[in-house]
């Protein structure tokens, strides 16, 4: 297996070395779309999320255990927006990879991880959602180190589904378009079993499990918010329905998340398994195709700001009382630097006057 390994590292560093754009195949036009896409995704997806993190940092009321998953994301997504979208815009306007093999490896890990992250990341998201909503109780984050916990077990088990590569189970190295760098699904099966293996520990524990689980939980949960609908219509405690109503947009965002999130990452994941099965794109179609679900999945950095702000009732209110805040603060100062000095005091004391009284003749 590490005979393999070697060759295969080598080659890799032939094929970034030299790389034969003329046999190829993709033309042109497709980097340079591919190019600003990535660009402009990545750059938005950056603003986006640094003002999400700043609203955050600076409203104290938003630092909640909920939150702080929110915040793991947005920091998850940020990063990926630098090392991912611009990376990948920078590499196909130059139509290759312009950093070194080990440097490709690395890049692959940071990606599988991150994107790995975002999904164990919402699975948790929906766990919590399915707690309160059915059991009517709190996933156990109540406090600042059982929520430092959770994000810990996420970084861990994420961590153990993205390093094998490097171990020699499973391989990193450049995609079809030798544009950017990821876990090589083509593979001999019959040679290369230890890549086949990898594929199927990944796919289990990256991506399938997760996404039971949270289909699990937003079955219960559907049903438990259809059976409570007209529960809902009897209560009369104001306080109790508005919890519902808050719980309830905060459900919904997270499901639009997940939503989002399975958009933009399912094509991807049905183009690896068709590199895994042996196709290989052979026309400018065929790998416009497979450029697709590329671009679709830079969209995700950009998507889960605009859904915090949108369904978010917390960030709503906290964005638009600092946005108040900050808007009567410029009034006050514009209003102060209008106003005109005071001319001087015209006014004479009484002592002044009986002076001039008595001094004339």
């Amino acid at each position: 297996m590490k005979g393999g390994r070697m060759m295969d590292n080598s080659t890799m560093i032939a094929n970034l070395s030299e790389p034969n754009l003329e046999t190829s195949g993709p033309p042109s036009i497709l980097y340079y779309i591919m190019g600003f896409w990535a660009l402009g995704t990545g750059t938005t997806g950056f603003l986006a999320n640094i003002l999400v993190i700043l609203v955050f940092c600076i409203t104290p009321k938003l630092r909640t255990p909920f939150n702080y998953l929110l915040m793991n994301l947005s920091a998850c997504e940020l990063v990926i927006s630098v090392t991912g979208n611009w990376l990948l815009a920078a590499n196909s306007f130059s139509r290759r990879w312009l950093l070194s093999a080990r440097a490709c490896q690395v890049n692959a890990f940071g990606m599988t991880y991150l994107g790995i992250l975002s999904i164990v990341t919402l699975t948790v998201l929906a766990i919590q959602r399915y707690m309160m909503i059915t059991q009517d109780r709190q996933f156990p984050l109540s406090t600042n180190l059982s929520t430092c916990m959770t994000l810990v077990l996420i970084w861990v088990y994420t961590l153990a589904i993205a390093l094998p590569p490097f171990l020699g189970f499973g391989e990193f190295g450049l995609n079809t378009l030798k544009v950017s760098c990821g876990v090589v699904w083509d593979f001999n099966i019959n040679a290369d079993h230890y890549k086949v293996e990898y594929m199927v520990y990944i796919y289990l524990l990256g991506f399938l499990i997760p996404l039971m689980i949270i289909f699990y939980c937003y079955t219960k949960i559907m049903k438990a918010v259809k059976s409570s609908g007209m529960n809902g219509l009897l209560e009369n405690d104001a306080k109790r329905r508005a919890k519902r109503r808050r719980d309830r947009k905060i459900t919904n965002m997270v499901a639009i998340m997940l939503a989002a999130y399975l958009i933009t990452w399912f094509p991807y994941a049905i183009v690896s398994i068709s590199e895994a099965a042996g196709y290989k794109p052979y026309s400018s179609l065929t790998f416009a195709i497979y450029a697709l679900p590329t671009m679709l999945a830079k969209v995700c950095v950009c998507l889960d700001p605009l859904i915090y702000f949108g369904f978010n009732p917390q960030f709503q209110d906290e964005v638009r009382k600092y946005w108040n805040k900050q808007v009567i603060n410029l009034e006050v100062s514009f209003q102060g630097s209008k106003e005109t000095p005071r001319a001087p005091s015209t006014l004479v004391s009484p002592a002044t006057e009986f002076i001039e009284a008595t001094s004339v003749v």
